[in-house]
C-alpha cells in the first residue's frame, strides 16, 4: 500500500514499515552498503515511488567516509511548536488533529534532532511518525543537510492533511509534508548561507 497515494493505511501495514525502519537503523551505522540495499526492498514492499537514480546499484565501495554522528549536547536549546490540522475524520466530520514539533539545537542553531508528539492519531501512526524523526535526527546527527529532508518530504501527502493553524503555514497535504516546509522555513535559509 502506497502511503503516497492512499490515506487508508492498514495497522498492519504501519507495523510492518516501523519494523522495517527499526531495522535499517540498525544498518545505516552498521554497514552502509546493506542498508541501501534492504531500503530499496523496503520501499518495493511498502509500493513507494522510487526514483530510477535510487534503483541503480548501491555502490560496493561504500560512502566516501563512514558517517559519524555528532549527538547533540545533554542540555541544549530547542524550539517547540504547536500546531493544529483541521481535516474531516472517518465519518467525514470537521476534525482538529492536534500536534506538538520541537526540534533540538545544536550550539551554532543548526538542528539535531526532531521530535513530534499528536494528539489522538492511533498506537501505529504515532509509533511510525517516532520512528520517521528517530531517522530524521540520526540523518542530521551525521551530517544530512536539511534541504535533502525538505526535498524528500515537501508535498508528501496522506492523512491527516488540510488547513493548519499555523499562520506562516496556512495548509499541508500530511504531517511530513508540514515538519518539511516548518524544517525550510526555520533553517534551510541558515544552511544556504552558510554553503
Amino acid at each position: 500500500m502506497n502511503p503516497r497515494k492512499s490515506s487508508q493505511l492498514t495497522r498492519s501495514a504501519l507495523v510492518s514499515m516501523v519494523e522495517d525502519l527499526r531495522e535499517a537503523l540498525g544498518l545505516v551505522l552498521s554497514s552502509p552498503e546493506e542498508y541501501a540495499t534492504h531500503a530499496h526492498e523496503v520501499l518495493e514492499r511498502a509500493d513507494i515511488d522510487v526514483s530510477p537514480e535510487d534503483r541503480a546499484e548501491p555502490s560496493r565501495s561504500g560512502p566516501p567516509y563512514p558517517p559519524r554522528r555528532h549527538r547533540l549536547p545533554d542540555t541544549r536549546r530547542s524550539v517547540t511548536r504547536e500546531f493544529t490540522i483541521q481535516a474531516p475524520d472517518d465519518h467525514g466530520k470537521p476534525y482538529s488533529y492536534r500536534g506538538t514539533y520541537t526540534v533540538g539545537l545544536y550550539d551554532n542553531g543548526s538542528p539535531g534532532e526532531v521530535f513530534l508528539e499528536f494528539d489522538k492519531i492511533g498506537g501505529s501512526y504515532a509509533a511510525l511518525l517516532d520512528a520517521w524523526a528517530t531517522m530524521v535526527s540520526i540523518g542530521l546527527q551525521c551530517g544530512m543537510p536539511v534541504r535533502l529532508v525538505v526535498e524528500k518530504f515537501r508535498g508528501c501527502g496522506f492523512e491527516p492533511s488540510g488547513w493548519t493553524t499555523d499562520p506562516d503555514i496556512p495548509s499541508c497535504r500530511s504531517v511530513l509534508d508540514y515538519v518539511a516546509k516548518r524544517l525550510s522555513l526555520d533553517y534551510l535559509e541558515r544552511e544556504q548561507g552558510d554553503a
